[in-house]
C-alpha cells in the first residue's frame, strides 16, 4: 500500500455499518463514533504488550512530564504522583496505565475499499450500508468537533498548563510547510463553530484559534495500518516516542490476517468514545448492501432527504462470477415513487440471475 497520513489522505475513505434503527438517523446526519480498542473485533488490536519507557521520556521531556501525562489520563494528582514515582523505578502500574490509555484514546477506522465482500459480510451483514466521507473535510471537522466535546477541566488544563493558547509555530518545533498549509484552513469561520464552554470565555479569538491548531498538531494522528507483524512480535512503548520505531506498532500495526481491509486509521488522544458530528455534507456517497430489502432502501432515501444528504446513492449488485459492483439508484430519492415502483426499479437495476 502507498503510505498515507493526515496530510496525505487516501483519495476515497469509506466506513461500513450494520443497519441499526437506533443509529441510522445519527449516521446520516453526520455523526461519527471514535471507538476505543476495547470496541474492536480483533482482541489483539492495540492490546499488545508494552515496554515501560517512562524514565527515558521523563529525562527527555523534563521533570514533571510523567505526572502531567498521568493526570491527563484521569488520575487524581495524588494517584498520579504515586504511579509516576513507581513507573520511574519499576513496572508495578504499567498495565493499569496502559489500560487507561486504551480507554481514553479515540480511533476512527476507515478503508479506501467499498466493494470488499469480506467487509460487507462481517461489518454490514450485506443488508447494511457503507458511507463514503469527504477526505477534504473530515479531518478539519473532526478537530472542531473534538474541541467542542472537551470537558471544561480538560480544555482549561490544555489551554493553561500545556500552553495551547500560544502560537503553534512557536510552541511546536519542526512544523513542516505542509502542516502550516493545513493549519491555515482553521480560520475565523472555524472559530465561529466553537461551542466549548471554556473557550467561549476567552475574549482573544487568536488564542482560541491557536488552541484549535495545537489540538490538531498534538492530539491528532493518522496513517494506514501496517500488516506485516507476527502474533509474537516485539512490544510497543508505553508512552509515545516518535524516535522509537516500537511506538508506531501500538496503534498502527496488525497481523497480515487483516490485510484485505487496507485500513486507514485516525487516532485522537483523549477522544475515546466521543461522538462527533462532521455534518451531512461530509458524506459524498452511500452504498447499500446487495441484500438490503426495498423497505429499508426507502427508509434510507427518506433519511437522506430529511438530513439533506446531497450524495450519490448506490446499491451493491452481485456479479455473475463473484464480487460486488455499485449501481447508481438515485431515482429512489424521488419522493413521489411508490413502493411498487421502487421495487420494479431496483429489480431492474440490481436484478439477480435467477
Amino acid at each position: 500500500m502507498e503510505k498515507y497520513d493526515l496530510l496525505h489522505l487516501p483519495t476515497r475513505l469509506f466506513k461500513y455499518y450494520r443497519y441499526d434503527d437506533r443509529l441510522n438517523a445519527k449516521r446520516f446526519s453526520g455523526e461519527i463514533y471514535l471507538a476505543t480498542p476495547f470496541d474492536f473485533n480483533d482482541p489483539c488490536d492495540c492490546q499488545r504488550d508494552v515496554y515501560n519507557n517512562a524514565s527515558q521520556r521523563e529525562r527527555e521531556k523534563g521533570e514533571g512530564w510523567l505526572l502531567k501525562k498521568l493526570i491527563e489520563l484521569g488520575f487524581t494528582k495524588a494517584e498520579a504522583s504515586v504511579r509516576a514515582k513507581s513507573l520511574l523505578k519499576n513496572d508495578t502500574y504499567k498495565y493499569e496505565v496502559y489500560k487507561r490509555q486504551l480507554e481514553r484514546v479515540g480511533i476512527l477506522c476507515l478503508t479506501p475499499n467499498h466493494a470488499d465482500t469480506l467487509m460487507w459480510g462481517y461489518y454490514a451483514n450485506n443488508d447494511g450500508y457503507c458511507i463514503e466521507y469527504d477526505t477534504e473535510k473530515i479531518v478539519q471537522r473532526l478537530v472542531i468537533g473534538f474541541v467542542n466535546k472537551l470537558d471544561y477541566p480538560t480544555a482549561r488544563r490544555l489551554y493553561q498548563a500545556d500552553g495551547y493558547e500560544n502560537d503553534p509555530l512557536v510552541r511546536n518545533k519542526n512544523v513542516t510547510e505542509e502542516q502550516k498549509s493545513f493549519l491555515s484552513k482553521f480560520d475565523s469561520l472555524s472559530i465561529s463553530k466553537i461551542t466549548n464552554l471554556f473557550l467561549k470565555e476567552i475574549a482573544e479569538k487568536t488564542k482560541v484559534l491557536n488552541f484549535v491548531k495545537n489540538v490538531y498538531l498534538k492530539r491528532f494522528a493518522g496513517q494506514n495500518i501496517q500488516y506485516y507483524i507476527t502474533p509474537d512480535g516485539a512490544p510497543s512503548t508505553l508512552f509515545f516516542d516518535k524516535n522509537d520505531i516500537r511506538s508506531i506498532s501500538k496503534y498502527y500495526k496488525k497481523t497480515s490476517t487483516w490485510k484485505h481491509e487496507e485500513e486507514f486509521r485516525i487516532v485522537v488522544s483523549l477522544g475515546g468514545k466521543y461522538i462527533i458530528n462532521v455534518g451531512s455534507d461530509c458524506i459524498k456517497n452511500i452504498y447499500l448492501g446487495c441484500n438490503m430489502p426495498t423497505e429499508k432502501v426507502m427508509e434510507v432515501a427518506y433519511m437522506m432527504i430529511k438530513y439533506k444528504v446531497k450524495a450519490g446513492l448506490y446499491k451493491m449488485r452481485r456479479l455473475k462470477n463473484c464480487g460486488l459492483y455499485p449501481v447508481l439508484i438515485n431515482n429512489v430519492l424521488n419522493s413521489k415513487m411508490t413502493y411498487e415502483q421502487i421495487e420494479v426499479y431496483l429489480n431492474e437495476k440490481c436484478k439477480l440471475f435467477w
